[in-house]
């Protein structure tokens, strides 16, 4: 959750620079008024991006809650695999083939 509000949050000032850059290029200075209809049209943007976010989550699935993972399980081929791999290093490295 703290990744998507420091996203949405760089999003939004990255958007506050854009307008601010370009009611100056158009002359308009930032008067109380001016930074009214930023700051709302900032909090439309905000909620329109929340809004698409909040949709996309849903197609993929994410009801809200966090589904429990299954507990890994070693079968005898992952641990003769695990034992191959090992005996091979130790083999490398008795033997010379080491890093250096």
């Amino acid at each position: 959750m703290a990744l998507l509000f420091h996203r949405s949050f760089y999003g939004l000032m990255r958007d506050l620079e854009g307008i601010i850059r370009s009611a100056r290029v158009r002359g308009a200075r930032i008067r109380p008024r001016l930074l009214g209809v930023i700051v709302a049209s900032l909090v439309a943007r905000g909620y329109a991006s929340a809004r698409r976010l909040r949709a996309s989550i849903e197609v993929r699935g994410v009801r809200g809650r966090v589904r429990p993972l299954r507990p890994p399980s070693l079968s005898a081929a992952d641990a003769a695999w695990a034992t191959l791999t090992l005996l091979s290093v130790t083999c490398a490295l008795l033997l010379g083939g080491g890093p250096g």
